[in-house]
């Protein structure tokens, strides 16, 4: 199955068409068109449109699958925090997140959608018995008007990630295969990859 890794960038778009496989993936194509509005997210109508226009142009003029797609998400749209806690175990942790996230995320509860991921837990012969969490908090219009961009650029958006997670996912479990390749398809390779 394909899949499309995502970058909305103040300076350009970028996209990595590639096949999941057992070791990385493989990379069947890598775009990089200019931004016409020259930031990550539209602050009006005229330049919204602009943007599903650039969008539209690019998957269809590049024959980009429009279905499978991962976007990336910008560091400065999201909260992020890693916290070390107490050793606890997966049930314990989702009853006690919520209150790490109230105090770390500048974010009202209400309006905001969050993630977290254990990122490092201590062994069981290691006196600290801690573990760090990666808490990313971001608020809900934010993602329910981006992902209504996406749709109107006809895209099939299954997933959305933060540059933050994606390198840690990808230096913990990852390789490259080629470290000729351009950063841009290195970062969206991270996307593939998940």
């Amino acid at each position: 199955m394909k899949v499309v890794g995502l970058d909305i960038g103040s300076y350009a778009i970028k996209a990595v068409v590639g096949k999941p496989q057992k070791n990385g993936a493989e990379i069947l194509q890598a775009v990089e068109v200019p931004n016409p509005i020259g930031a990550i997210y539209p602050d009006n109508p005229q330049k919204r449109q602009q943007l599903i226009d650039t969008l539209v142009k690019m998957f269809t003029d590049y024959k980009l699958p429009q279905t499978n797609v991962r976007v990336a998400l910008a560091e400065q749209m999201v909260s992020t925090k890693l916290v070390t806690m107490p050793l606890l175990s997966e049930a314990e942790l989702a009853s006690a997140i919520q209150w790490q996230v109230e105090q770390h995320i500048p974010i009202p509860l209400e309006e905001m959608e969050y993630e977290y991921a254990v990122l490092r837990r201590s062994g069981k012969d290691d006196p600290t018995q801690n573990m760090d969490v990666l808490m990313i908090g971001v608020k809900k219009q934010f993602v329910n008007d981006f992902a209504d961009l996406l749709l109107e650029a006809n895209l099939d958006v299954i997933d959305m990630e933060t540059d933050t997670l994606l390198s840690y996912v990808f230096s913990n479990f990852y390789r490259p295969v080629k470290k000729t390749w351009p950063c841009f398809i290195l970062a969206l390779l991270l996307l593939l990859l998940r």
